[in-house]
């Protein structure tokens, strides 16, 4: 184990000792002095407008600037979402345009069959229309109520 020169104390000790004072209780005193010198300037400049300026000041530095540090990983994985869905959006942008193809395909030769099959509906009704002639004879006889109708 590693000690310094100062009191036998461990070098790892004396670094999370200057940390802890370098990241914690300076940034504490930094907010309280400025809390100070905002209610010092409240004491000595009573005026409406002065305190105004003083309260939004303080409301920015304590209530606003920790709310933006809270809310940045937030934002941070908010801007990582979108660049993961611009990448996702490219990465589909292939198989779906050769989908696009493959379905465009697919409708042409549906056309084209059902196109076959109608051309080949009619020329088989086209051949076989004399049996429909031969098969209305069969139909029954128009009803009286028609003929009447047809003098008059």
């Amino acid at each position: 184990m590693a000690s310094s020169a100062d009191g036998g104390r461990p070098a790892s000790e004396i670094t999370h000792h200057r940390e802890t004072i370098r990241y914690i209780v300076l940034p504490m005193v930094g907010v309280g002095a400025l809390m100070l010198v905002g209610a010092i300037i409240v004491l000595f400049l009573p005026g409406r407008l002065q305190v105004s300026l003083i309260a939004d000041w303080l409301f920015t530095i304590l209530f606003l600037c920790p709310i933006v540090l809270c809310l940045l990983p937030l934002c941070i994985v908010m801007v990582m979402g979108v660049v993961a869905m611009n990448k996702a959006n490219n990465a589909a942008a292939n198989p779906l345009r050769r989908l696009e193809n493959f379905s465009a395909n697919l409708k042409d030769r549906a056309v084209q069959a059902t196109d076959t099959i109608n051309r080949k509906t009619i020329n088989a009704s086209a051949k076989w229309a004399f049996v429909d002639r031969l098969l209305a004879v069969f139909d029954p006889p128009p009803s009286p109520s028609d003929d009447v109708n047809k003098e008059g």
